[in-house]
């Protein structure tokens, strides 16, 4: 496991404990938004790989391919 995904898996149980959503689904099927541990997982990240929003995303998605 890389140093990005084990710091994600753990914003996102943090961000999970912080807003009370620990068995959500992070983008529901028929959409209605994104489950607000998954935004708050999302800014964890921006922050820490110190890049815009599309930048954290595009660099994750590229780690995990």
């Amino acid at each position: 496991m890389s140093k990005i995904s084990r710091f994600t898996s753990k914003a996102v149980q943090l961000a999970k404990n912080a807003v009370g959503e620990r068995g959500g689904v992070a983008a529901p099927k028929g959409g209605g938004g994104f489950a607000e541990y998954a935004v708050v997982s999302l800014h964890y990240l921006r922050v820490y790989l110190e890049k815009s929003y599309r930048e954290a995303l595009e660099s994750h998605s590229v780690n995990q391919s």
